[in-house]
């Protein structure tokens, strides 16, 4: 049996060594198709993310000083705009996608006195600050993650001393 065996290996062995169609498409082509595959991937892949170096843009309606404070650190670059017509003009640039803007953020005019007002405690509603992007524009999108971080970013914690127990 065991030449048998042999002979029926040999023999396929010879079949499959001998057809070049059959050479080519189990060993060569997988091969070069997973290569050609993961290159056309690869350029269309870091297309996507070059560029990623210029902030998002935000227009913005009564900028406070606590905000404007943050010059170069800023996630976002902030353009100040004021009356509703630029207010509407913005909202509609940004539903259509055109425009340089990705994000429209709108503070109440006395942002900073009202969060340095505000208690939790108190049971009224904190500081609205009203932020408008295009959801299917991946750079808006961005923007807005990147804003509501600068927004909502908590308090640091007080340090406390090493010899106090929490029990």
């Amino acid at each position: 049996m065991n030449s048998n065996m042999m002979a029926v290996i040999k023999k396929e062995f010879t079949r499959f060594f001998t057809d070049k169609r059959m050479v080519l498409t189990t060993l060569i082509m997988p091969g070069l198709m997973i290569y050609l595959l993961y290159s056309v991937m690869g350029q269309g892949l870091s297309s996507q993310f070059a560029g990623g170096d210029e902030k998002p843009k935000a227009q913005v309606v009564s900028l406070p000083a606590s905000m404007g404070s943050m010059g170069q650190d800023a996630p976002l670059e902030f353009t100040g705009i004021s009356g509703q017509q630029e207010k509407d003009a913005a909202m509609d640039a940004l539903a259509e996608g055109s425009g340089d803007y990705q994000l429209l953020v709108c503070f109440p005019e006395n942002f900073d006195e009202e969060v340095a007002a505000y208690e939790v405690t108190s049971g009224q509603p904190a500081p609205a600050v009203e932020i408008y992007y295009n959801s299917s524009d991946t750079d808006s999108q961005q923007a807005y993650v990147a804003m509501t971080q600068v927004v909502v970013l908590p308090a640091p914690l007080e340090p406390r001393s090493p010899n106090t127990s929490p029990w």
